[in-house]
């Protein structure tokens, strides 16, 4: 379960976003949308613990992982490196060196495996950073536009895999700048301009 209660965050004693209140269970999905500084990004990080509330409350019985526009991803570490790192972080048990091949392998990235992330394109670095997806045993999701360089054929792959996580009881919350075609039967939506999810 996861439910915030009249939640509002300030910055610089300016309100980003007041008011919200909604609850998600295993198997939802929220999609939150909004205008550029519309307080997505800053939802998001509150939903995550990485900044503290002004007002309301929030519970989250389960642990999340969250990816927000910057990926995370080491300059120097290969794109195998950088996956087994993040097995390390967002898996509590070891995963198989076949399953990483696996993975690699299914989103196109292990032709440059051996490639350090910062030579990568945008696109590419976007693929890395969403790898942990298909191997972390955390079951809140918070992304922010996930689907940021990505064509039209690694958006149908990411699509598909959150409707079987959906399916697998992760909860899902995406921030997006505009609404989505989205494959998720319990969809609710979130705008910024709005109070309730």
């Amino acid at each position: 379960m996861l439910a915030a209660s009249a939640l509002g965050f300030k910055r610089d004693h300016t309100i980003v976003f007041s008011n919200l209140t909604f609850k998600l269970s295993s198997g939802e999905a929220c999609l939150i949308t909004g205008a550029n500084g519309s307080g997505k990004s800053s939802l998001l990080r509150v939903l995550a613990g990485l900044l503290p509330p002004s007002s309301g409350s929030y519970i989250c019985d389960k642990p999340c992982f969250y990816l927000g526009h910057r990926l995370g991803l080491h300059p120097f570490l290969s794109v195998l490196e950088q996956l087994k790192w993040q097995a390390r972080l967002f898996r509590t048990r070891g995963i198989a060196k076949q399953e990483i091949q696996e993975i690699l392998m299914r989103l196109e990235l292990d032709q440059i495996q051996d490639k350090p992330c910062r030579q990568l394109s945008r696109g590419q670095q976007q693929r890395v950073a969403l790898a942990p997806l298909w191997f972390t045993d955390r079951s809140v999701w918070l992304l922010d536009e996930p689907y940021t360089g990505l064509d039209t054929k690694y958006s149908i792959i990411v699509d598909s895999h959150f409707q079987s996580a959906l399916e697998h009881g992760v909860t899902l919350i995406l921030a997006m700048h505009q609404p989505i075609e989205f494959p998720a039967t319990k969809l609710l939506s979130l705008s910024l301009e709005q109070s309730v999810c």
